[in-house]
């Protein structure tokens, strides 16, 4: 579909509004994140791992977190450091690692993701539900044409 250049102006409009909420809702989480002594890369760790308690190996976590393979060993190493994952030997190959959360990092991803959908309600109580349906519909749209 081509765009009109009315179109244009209002989804450049859009994104660069869209831009600012975001920023102001990533520095509050990120402020708020200081207080559970977690950094952003921690919190996505914590939560991917929380997602799948099975474990994931080091290559899962670098591909759904979308980073590429030292920082996401930088990120475990922190997170093995403070207590939050523990590191397992596959038992196929002897040679390949897999991670999971330790109760501690359970009880630090539950905190996290109490958070984040505290945050989230926040955000959404500024809209009605008319405007918050816009939004997810403007938010599939860029991530289907983005990602």
């Amino acid at each position: 579909m081509i765009m009109n250049e009315e179109d244009l102006l209002e989804s450049e409009k859009f994104l660069i509004h869209a831009r600012y909420l975001f920023k102001i809702m990533n520095q509050q989480i990120m402020r708020d994140l200081k207080t559970y002594q977690v950094d952003a890369s921690e919190m996505i760790g914590l939560v991917l791992l929380h997602c799948h308690p099975k474990g994931l190996s080091m290559t899962e976590v670098t591909n759904l977190s979308m980073t590429d393979k030292s920082m996401t060993t930088k990120v475990m190493n922190k997170l093995e450091k403070k207590g939050y994952i523990y590191r397992d030997r596959e038992s196929s190959t002897k040679r390949n690692y897999k991670v999971y959360l330790t109760d501690l990092g359970i009880s630090k991803a539950m905190q996290v993701e109490n958070l984040l959908q505290r945050k989230e309600k926040c955000f959404q109580s500024n809209f009605t539900e008319e405007e918050q349906r816009i939004l997810r519909q403007a938010w599939q749209c860029l991530l289907r044409k983005y990602i």
